[in-house]
């Protein structure tokens, strides 16, 4: 069947784990033939700035959004309308009432582990039954859809995926040549926990001294935490970096990652981690890390109630055993495989071809 033309609404064009997908997904179908439209949700009628308890003007916008994207799809009249993140299906599903539009939408992360409030529930409830399809990363956000009412037929379980490279090594060359280089890649959010991991790092401090600790990555708690590790006396071992593209972590001498987050969907830096040999450590989130980190020979899963304390101690019993290091960096990069885009992006066609038939 030919797809003529599909319109692909992505939550912004931040760099996030969302964004990246959709402009992967996009250059996929473009590369087979596609004709595809990129929408940035974040960037319909412009930027506006507006006060927080504006309610009414807030509302009047989110109309407003509504009804330019709709003339959107009308105007472009495509084949198939992909959308990816909660808020975003909310106002592509919105837009495309009465159009007779075949719409995929697409959840990101575990649809149990947040509250959205009455509102967003609610629309979440009654506007998601005129979807056509549903995309979820897990099997675990599958099941919990499915106790929802939504027919098996109509869910497809398509993880995040990752580059390689033709060439790209089996495994890490080396780890800690001189120090040990730890890091963590994430928006610097509370449910990402870095204030733990710092905390854990002081207490890998009191036993060993052949580390650094690098942060990658931005967002409103980064004051808050660089106060705290200056407060702990951990100046020296612990620096922020910014956000970087993950590409440019080939080129550096990392060895561990870690991520003590409580929620995940289907973490995109876990999985990049892994296809560079970097041993990873995670906290077993509800879905996500689960599904990828099936061993103690591919990685470490840590549980979500485990302590600073805990946390240092397995760190200090893997960096203690260098040939166990090189062994679950060639299992993670393995592993990583299953995920790659030439074996995860065509599984898109599976749902599209359903709609459209």
């Amino acid at each position: 069947m030919e797809f003529k033309r599909i319109i692909i609404v992505a939550p912004g064009s931040s760099g996030g784990g969302t964004e990246v997908s959709a402009v992967k997904l996009g250059h996929y179908l473009k590369f087979i033939g596609v004709d595809v439209v990129f929408l940035d949700a974040s960037k319909l009628l412009g930027k506006k700035s507006y006060g927080k308890d504006c309610v009414c003007l807030k509302i009047y916008l989110y109309l407003k959004k509504i009804f330019y994207l709709r003339r959107v799809f009308q105007e472009f009249n495509p084949c198939v309308v992909i959308s990816l993140l909660i808020n975003t299906n909310l106002l592509t599903l919105s837009a495309g009432v009465g159009l007779s539009l075949p719409v995929i939408i697409s959840e990101r992360s575990f649809p149990g582990a947040r509250d959205y409030g009455l509102v967003v529930s609610a629309l979440r409830f009654f506007l998601y039954r005129s979807a056509s399809a549903l995309v979820v990363q897990t099997s675990s956000s599958a099941d919990w859809f499915m106790q929802k009412g939504w027919e098996r037929s109509r869910v497809f379980v398509i993880p995040n995926s990752v580059e390689f490279a033709e060439g790209d090594p089996e495994h890490k060359e080396f780890f800690g040549a001189t120090h040990f280089q730890l890091y963590s890649l994430c928006r610097l959010i509370p449910s990402k926990r870095v204030e733990f991991l710092i905390f854990a790092m002081k207490e890998l401090a009191l036993v060993r001294h052949d580390w650094h600790f690098t942060i990658f990555g931005e967002g409103p708690c980064l004051s808050s935490l660089q106060e705290l590790v200056k407060s702990l006396g951990l100046s020296e071992k612990i620096s922020f970096a910014g956000w970087c593209g993950d590409k440019s972590l080939v080129s550096t001498p990392m060895d561990v990652f870690m991520s003590a987050s409580v929620v995940e969907g289907f973490p995109n830096s876990l999985l990049e981690a892994m296809s560079y040999g970097h041993v990873c450590m995670h906290s077993r989130c509800q879905a996500g890390p689960s599904d990828v980190i099936t061993s103690e020979d591919i990685g470490i899963l840590m549980d979500i109630d485990a302590s600073c304390f805990d946390w240092a101690k397995k760190l200090d019993e893997l960096l203690n055993h260098r040939e166990d290091l090189k062994k679950i960096s060639i299992n993670a990069i393995s592993r990583a495989k299953d995920y790659s885009d030439k074996n995860i992006l065509k599984l898109w066609i599976e749902p599209i071809m359903q709609v459209l038939e």
